[in-house]
């Protein structure tokens, strides 16, 4: 972390120190995530469902009237401006998520993949796809404990 954020961070208030916000963010993660690790997951699904699919300008002392601080709250928008703060970020739609989800939703229910496909204007491939990849993310813990 170079001492442009560490100044942030002792400007800021907030009780985290250098080593510590150095520790919490790693540079091989997607960006966001790294957000999360700033704000908490909560936070970042807010701003992601509010300003996903497109960049949002992180104000290097948000006020109030900060689109940012007025969905995740003061707190937290000084957290993120301590360390993003001057940065446009990207954050990703969600929508891709939540149709994964509700593809597993409705199979769990008993639902067939014609009946899920049609119901969520998709391809039949599609779903199918989806469903391999729910199990195959569902048995890799497994692989890895043994």
């Amino acid at each position: 972390m170079n001492g442009e954020v560490t100044a942030a961070l002792t400007r800021s208030g907030l009780p985290v120190n250098a080593a510590h916000a150095r520790r919490r963010l790693d540079p091989n993660a997607p960006l966001v995530d790294n957000v999360a690790r700033v704000i908490g997951a909560g936070a970042t699904a807010r701003l992601i469902s509010t300003f996903g699919g497109g960049r949002v300008y992180i104000a290097r002392t948000p006020g109030r009237h900060d689109a940012v601080a007025r969905v995740i709250g003061d707190r937290a928008a000084s957290e993120l401006s301590a360390v993003f703060g001057g940065e446009r970020i990207w954050f990703p739609n969600d929508a891709g998520h939540l149709t994964r989800r509700r593809i597993s939703m409705m199979r769990q229910r008993g639902s067939s993949v014609g009946r899920i496909a049609r119901a969520l204007h998709l391809s039949e491939r599609y779903v199918y796809k989806v469903l391999s990849q729910l199990h195959d993310a569902s048995r890799a813990p497994s692989r890895t404990e043994s």
